[in-house]
Parts: C-alpha cells; structure tokens; sequence
C-alpha cells in the first residue's frame, strides 16, 4: 500500500502490473488487477491510520471448584458482531497470512471476472 497511488494514471497503474507479473497476466486481467486494486485502495485509506473510538465488551468464563477458580479453566471472549468469541480469534495473524488471502483473493476475482 505504501508505494501505490491512486493518483497515477491508470495506464501507468496497468503498465506497472504488466511489468510486475510479466508472461502470467494478460492486459485485460491487468485493468482488472487495477480495478480491483483502486477499489480497495479507496476501501482501505478511509481509515487505516485513522484514530477512531472503539470499545470491547469482554466475558470471562471460568470453573469453580467449592469456592476456589480452576485457574487452567479460565477462558476469555470477546463480543463481535452480537456474539461472544473466544479472545484467540482476535488476535492479529501473521502478515504473510494475510498476504496469502490476498493472493487467493485477487486470483478468485480474476478467475471469475468479478469487478
């Protein structure tokens, strides 16, 4: 995202691409990369790095033994989307992993014609 601008001139935006993935995409499948690119670009600068207030709502849930917490039992949920989650799920994944979806994505869409 750092070096791409949607100020560039389409066709300067299609000839990097072509560039970038010379003998694997086709011009046409480049305009598609771009439309897709320039779509989520715009997605993603409305607030990435943008502060914005949020709050959690957090649920503990733990197992009692008489009156002492069985600490090993202990598990933590974060609310999201009106329904409560184990706190793991949140947790950032790696970035290679989101590199990955990514790839997957951009191939799904041009495999479909999606735009």
């Amino acid at each position: 995202m750092a070096d791409y601008d949607d100020t560039f001139q389409k066709e300067h935006k299609i000839n990097k691409v072509l560039s970038a993935n010379s003998g694997v995409l086709t011009k046409g499948k480049a305009q598609r990369v771009v439309k897709i690119l320039d779509d989520r670009y715009s997605e993603l600068k409305g607030y990435i790095g943008v502060p914005d207030e949020s709050y959690m709502i957090l649920k503990f849930e733990a197992e009692l033994r008489g009156s002492n917490i069985e600490e090993n039992a202990i598990k933590l949920y974060a609310e999201q989307m009106n329904t409560f989650v184990p706190a793991e799920e949140l947790i950032p994944k790696p970035p290679v992993e989101y590199e990955d979806a990514g790839y997957k994505e951009m191939e799904s869409k041009l495999e479909t014609g999606f735009l």
